[in-house]
């Protein structure tokens, strides 16, 4: 794993200002969404990334990772970084699992950005953290009025993680 985010991190390291920009074009211009939506939109995206197909994936993952969501927002900064149904970025993958590593994040999330920062030459890395801190604030918890907890359910050990919106734009407090 190490090896790909090597690999993965010592390609271009400059992000056009062009792309941050076009994302967050998108998202002022979005139509309003529920909080329902976005789930059923990240469990898709997570369905079909697990079924390898990652182009179908892809647009699911960022429309739940553009509002919050850190498993979408996660999945989308491992799909940059492999360029696995998106253009290969390291750039977008990083600020994708720093988006998605900030603040209450599984371990599991945590220790992949982790592994992804420290694979990066230290001269490096101020860029990435100017392109992390870009990332939340325009889609971090705090952006979207998210906070997203783990939980066990009833009978098993698998941890999950349910987001509550504290926002009224997403209609549906889930």
């Amino acid at each position: 794993m190490k090896i790909i985010l090597r690999t993965a991190l010592l390609l271009p390291l400059f992000i056009p200002t062009s792309v941050i920009a076009d994302t967050a074009s998108a998202l002022a211009n979005a139509p309003s969404i529920t909080a329902q939506e976005l789930y059923a939109a990240q469990n898709k995206g997570l369905s079909l990334y697990g079924s390898k197909e990652y182009q179908e994936a892809s647009p699911h993952l960022m429309l739940a990772a553009q509002h919050g969501l850190k498993n979408a927002q996660a999945t989308l900064g491992l799909m940059h970084l492999t360029g696995n149904g998106v253009d290969r970025s390291a750039q977008l993958g990083i600020g994708w699992l720093g988006v998605a590593a900030d603040g209450k994040a599984g371990s599991r999330i945590k220790k992949t950005y982790k592994d992804a920062i420290e694979s990066i030459p230290n001269e490096y890395r101020p860029q990435f953290d100017k392109i992390v801190n870009a990332f939340v604030s325009r889609y971090g918890t705090k952006a979207h009025g998210v906070r997203c907890e783990g939980y066990k359910p009833v009978g098993t050990n698998v941890k999950q993680y349910r987001c509550h919106f504290s926002d009224s734009r997403y209609g549906d407090q889930i």
